[in-house]
């Protein structure tokens, strides 16, 4: 049995399979529960299916799309997957366009729930990343580009 960190999600959608392996359920300490907290609400808000890591599953092929470990080579030297606060959400039943223009048409909302950055929608083919990096009395989500 997998342990569930939200409603819709267990701990293998937010981990990699090599640090699963190596610390089972522990790997929950990689995880900032923020991040699953944002997640579930745009799961929540939107009521459609979103994927972080699907390994866990036959055919699943995201294994880095929330904690990344720290001598991978995907992604940024201090990305914040790194640092277990990055998720890339790919989502079904509405676009990622869809998504993003209702993260930056209701930030406050957003911000309540702990979500502060997303890449810019150009440098994601596929997927939305969004982060709950640390950024004091914030106003506006970052909007981060690569």
């Amino acid at each position: 049995m997998s342990l569930r960190l939200s409603t819709n999600f267990i701990l293998e959608e937010f981990i990699d399979p090599v640090t699963f392996a190596a610390f089972g359920e522990r790997s929950v300490w990689f995880i900032d529960p923020v991040i699953v907290r944002v997640v579930q609400f745009i799961r929540d808000r939107h009521g459609v299916p979103v994927t972080v890591n699907n390994w866990h599953i036959p055919g699943g092929k995201y294994t880095e799309s929330g904690y990344r470990r720290p001598d991978t080579l995907t992604g940024g030297k201090l990305s914040q997957h790194k640092f277990g606060r990055g998720s890339d959400i790919k989502i079904t039943g509405i676009t990622r366009q869809e998504l993003y223009a209702d993260i930056l048409d209701n930030q406050t909302l957003y911000i309540k729930v702990g979500l502060t950055a997303v890449e810019h929608i150009d440098s994601t083919p596929s997927w939305l990343h969004a982060d709950c990096r640390y950024i004091p009395n914030i106003k506006e989500i970052l909007i981060v580009k690569p």
